[in-house]
């Protein structure tokens, strides 16, 4: 089976496909064709076609369940969630660190953008995670970085947002 045969005749049953454009678009389609399930699976390296066994209940929890539990992840889990619009709030909230958090701690940068918000973690010049020793020193940073004038970014449609990170 090939994918042009599958997007002409086929019938979408699910698909779940990247947010954040500033990666290749990465997606997973579930089609039915002549009988059987197929899985799409576009990962940015080998696009490949599957035959799928199993009929779940939901295909959207299916295919966040592969995202999720089967792949392995070339970032931390709260980028990964992020990049394929998984990051709820209540995701989040879970990453955010407590006012009395006292261990080291990072920065989540929530940008928006018209058409996509490309949200990560803070990093620096050469790509590094930047961590901070104290949510007092992760504060001073967010405050720095909030005075004065910002200048928009093209189609950027507000500042950030930041948050403070207790884990990655």
């Amino acid at each position: 089976m090939d994918i042009n045969t599958l997007k002409a005749e086929g019938k979408v049953l699910a698909e779940l496909t990247t947010v954040d454009t500033q990666y290749d678009r990465w997606a997973l389609v579930v089609y039915y064709h002549e009988g059987k399930n197929y899985l799409y699976i576009n990962d940015g390296y080998d696009p490949r076609i599957e035959v799928i066994d199993v009929v779940p209940d939901n295909w959207d929890d299916y295919l966040r369940g592969i995202v999720v539990g089967e792949w392995d992840h070339d970032c931390p889990e709260i980028e990964w969630l992020s990049r394929w619009g998984l990051l709820t709030d209540e995701k989040l909230g879970k990453y955010v660190a407590p006012e009395d958090y006292t261990g080291e701690c990072y920065i989540w940068v929530s940008r928006c953008y018209y058409g996509c918000d490309p949200s990560s973690l803070l990093r620096d010049e050469a790509g590094e995670i930047v961590t901070f020793p104290t949510v007092e020193v992760a504060k001073k940073w967010i405050e720095k970085q909030n005075e004065g004038v910002y200048y928009l970014a093209h189609n950027e449609a507000g500042r950030p947002s930041y948050y403070i990170i207790k884990e990655v």
